[in-house]
């Protein structure tokens, strides 16, 4: 994914950078001007083929809260479990029950550098495994953070472990056990005990 050029046009979909700045503004927001966007990178390898920029978001000093949150009209299924998760709870955005469930990151400078060395695919993988935080410190909704559920876990460290097994060559040592005969004792022994 190239994400600066496909942020870019998501940022121009949604009117251009000055509109939301200035919706921004509108919200009380005191460094509009000049506050960083940041993209929101989803993944769900149960779902989707490869990751793609869900939303955009921006820091308020303390968290980061979402201004734009795209629609899953290319995951039908994925689509189906958020809207039922957003009609459960009181989730405000599609982006916001990606990452409240590990299935999205908003990337900052830390994983634009390591994207340089990983696919998008595999930085959201980190996160779905808990290895990595979704940058996404806002609890708005009544569902505390869920960070997978148990058998979205058990599939995807399976999936890691095929793909680092795959892609880094990792080999892995098999140890032969040989069966060793039964122990025996001798028949003195065993009139004595028996």
């Amino acid at each position: 994914m190239e994400i600066d050029e496909e942020f870019e046009n998501l940022i121009e979909s949604c009117g251009g950078e000055d509109l939301l700045r200035y919706l921004m503004k509108d919200d009380g927001v005191e460094d509009w001007e000049t506050v960083k966007l940041n993209p929101i990178v989803a993944y769900s390898p149960n779902h989707m083929e490869k990751a793609f920029i869900c939303g955009i978001a921006y820091w308020n000093q303390y968290n980061y809260n979402i201004i734009h949150s795209d629609e899953l009209d290319d995951y039908k299924s994925l689509q189906n479990w958020v809207f039922n998760m957003m009609e459960n709870h009181s989730y405000q955005w599609e982006a916001e029950v990606l990452l409240n469930h590990s299935k999205a990151i908003i990337v900052t400078d830390i994983e634009m550098k390591e994207s340089k060395r990983k696919s998008w695919e595999k930085i959201v993988l980190e996160v779905i495994y808990g290895f990595r935080s979704t940058n996404y410190m806002t609890y708005n909704s009544s569902d505390q953070f869920n960070n997978n559920s148990t058998i979205d876990s058990l599939t995807s460290f399976f999936d890691i472990l095929m793909d680092i097994k795959r892609n880094n060559n990792i080999n892995i040592i098999q140890k032969s056990y040989t069966k060793k005969p039964p122990l025996d004792f001798s028949q003195k022994f065993k009139d004595e005990w028996c």
